[in-house]
């Protein structure tokens, strides 16, 4: 057999079997090509189908908010009806507002004036009170030098002035308050003290013991010694006690002292010295004389009475009083003057009544 007859076939099968090499090969491929397809093919119908399912569960939602804006239409207009009906009530209310406004500003206009003269009339009154403290005041110093009266007026006035607190009062204020501490200055302490003791007498007075009336002690060894020793066991002088004459009589003693106190307190108060010193000297006499000096408190009266009667009067005269007053009419005439007569016939009629008694008043009123 020849050698070049037999190498033919060979490289048939060699070029056969690399054939079914690339066959099989392609196949493989074509397989793992359509595995990838369909891979991608149900991936793509997973895709899908997920997002059909978000589309429908979106426009779920967007009907649901389609809904809910129908119904928020639909409320508002309720809102937008309702807004319009409280508008034209609130209109309503506003022309009630406005005429309750104009009644409200009329009543406190009425009211206004109504206080104004009333006021006008309060503070006429209490300038009446002032005016007769004042010259209620004036009176008592002047009279009957009673200056703790006056200055209780004057105390008084100024409390009176104080509770009106008007400013054009500050000037007639001032001198009041001047005229008070002169007052104050008048009143030394030696008049209260004498008048405290005066007091205190009147009131010891009717507790104090009368001389006992006793038979007169006689001491010696003469004749008439003996002879009165000898008598004085027949006759014996005793206070009786149950006689009526002797009681009124004890009773008329102490009514003289008390009635020489009383008068040395009212000289003392009237500023009569000669007066002061004869009452006070009566009683010194009646203590001495009708009382019986060995009792404490007849000795502690008797040396305040002579106390007393070194001191002397210790009144003072009494200041000058009325700046606060004249200062005070004059005020009260020119604010009558400068009242205007178109605010009503009620007020300058009622300044008039009040201020009209003002004259009359510094000599007509009595303490």
């Amino acid at each position: 057999m020849n050698p070049e007859s037999v190498s033919p076939p060979s490289s048939s099968a060699a070029s056969s079997r690399a054939g079914r090499g690339l066959a099989w090969f392609a196949l493989w491929l074509a397989v793992l090509a359509i595995a990838g397809m369909v891979w991608l093919g149900w991936q793509q119908r997973q895709t899908q189908l997920s997002d059909f399912s978000q589309g429908d569960r979106l426009q779920r939602r967007v009907d649901a908010l389609g809904q809910q804006l129908e119904q928020l239409r639909g409320t508002g207009a309720d809102v937008a009806d309702k807004i319009s009906a409280l508008s034209q009530r609130d209109e309503g209310t506003a022309d009630q507002v406005q005429g309750m406004d104009q009644r409200m500003r009329t009543l406190e206009s009425a009211v206004a004036r109504l206080s104004e003269k009333t006021l006008s009339v309060h503070d006429s009154m209490v300038l009446d009170q002032v005016e007769a403290l004042l010259v209620t005041a004036r009176q008592r110093a002047e009279l009957f030098h009673d200056l703790t009266g006056a200055l209780s007026a004057y105390r008084l006035a100024g409390e009176a002035l104080a509770g009106l607190g008007q400013p054009q009062l500050e000037g007639v204020r001032t001198l009041l308050l001047q005229e008070e501490s002169e007052l104050v200055k008048s009143q030394p302490q030696a008049m209260q003290e004498a008048l405290t003791s005066l007091a205190e007498l009147r009131r010891v007075i009717p507790e104090l013991a009368l001389k006992p009336v006793q038979a007169p002690v006689v001491t010696g060894h003469g004749v008439w010694a003996r002879i009165w020793s000898a008598l004085s066991h027949v006759v014996s002088i005793r206070r009786d006690v149950d006689q009526p004459g002797l009681e009124q009589d004890t009773v008329l003693v102490r009514q003289l002292a008390e009635l020489d106190v009383v008068e040395a307190q009212a000289a003392l108060l009237a500023d009569d010295a000669a007066g002061y010193q004869q009452a006070l000297q009566r009683l010194s006499h009646a203590l001495a004389g009708q009382f019986d000096p060995a009792q404490g408190e007849v000795s502690h009266a008797r040396a305040s009475v002579e106390l007393l009667l070194k001191r002397g009067n210790s009144a003072v005269a009494a200041p000058e009083l009325g700046g606060a007053l004249a200062a005070l009419r004059d005020l009260r005439r020119v604010q009558t003057a400068a009242a205007p007569p178109a605010a009503g016939s009620e007020v300058p009629a009622t300044a008039a009544s009040a201020t009209a008694p003002a004259p009359a008043s510094s000599t007509g009123r009595q303490p």
